[in-house]
């Protein structure tokens, strides 16, 4: 099977964010948003892959969400699961298919969701840990509240770090891989469904 590619990963997001800190982005005004979406979906696409392999080469339609929840519950963190769910819609999902992060809404709870996240630990709080979410004071959430059309009972943020995520990320690998090791069921589920993942298929 070939190589995951966390650790790479992992080592080019802290340069980049030593080389962000130290010029203040290179003198960009938007702080390289790019940069940061490319690594929020890397990072993302990699719990998908890990998710599939652990999966195997048959799943039913409509899987791949609760296949990374699940994925996430039991090697990121079991006791963020709201967390997951927002991190999944909003960088694999919405990120991926819309080109940029956007404000996401659920109209069960009337809960809307904006973003706080930082290339490193460059939060101005110490309420807002990383992989978090805080409830934010709707008076500062203007343009969120003029773009949902129901009503927002709560305003949510999802924090988070890039630096600290992919290191999240290293760390889920080699958890899922030293797991596979002494697991023939898992070994064999991800043999199955590697080959279609190293060599795509021409739609």
């Amino acid at each position: 099977m070939g190589n995951f590619s966390e650790r790479g990963q992992n080592d080019e997001v802290s340069n980049l964010a030593k080389l962000f800190s130290q010029t203040a982005f290179l003198g960009d005004r938007s702080n390289f948003s790019h940069a940061h979406y490319g690594y929020l979906m890397a990072c993302m696409g990699q719990i998908d892959l890990m998710s599939k392999c652990e999966w195997g080469p048959v799943e039913p339609p409509r899987n791949q969400t609760p296949r990374m929840l699940a994925f996430m519950e039991n090697y990121l963190d079991a006791q963020k699961v709201d967390e997951h769910r927002v991190a999944i819609q909003l960088m694999r999902h919405t990120l991926m298919h819309t080109g940029a992060l956007r404000f996401l809404y659920e109209p069960k709870t009337g809960t809307a969701y904006t973003w706080r996240i930082h290339f490193g630990d460059t939060f101005p709080s110490a309420r807002f840990g990383h992989y978090s979410l805080s409830t934010e004071d709707p008076a500062y959430q203007h343009d969120l509240l003029s773009s949902v059309s129901g009503k927002v009972s709560v305003v949510k943020a999802l924090n988070l770090q890039i630096t600290q995520l992919a290191a999240d990320i290293l760390r889920v690998a080699k958890d899922y891989t030293t797991k596979m090791n002494t697991n023939r069921a898992l070994q064999i589920k991800c043999e199955g469904a590697y080959p279609a993942i190293r060599v795509q298929t021409l739609k």
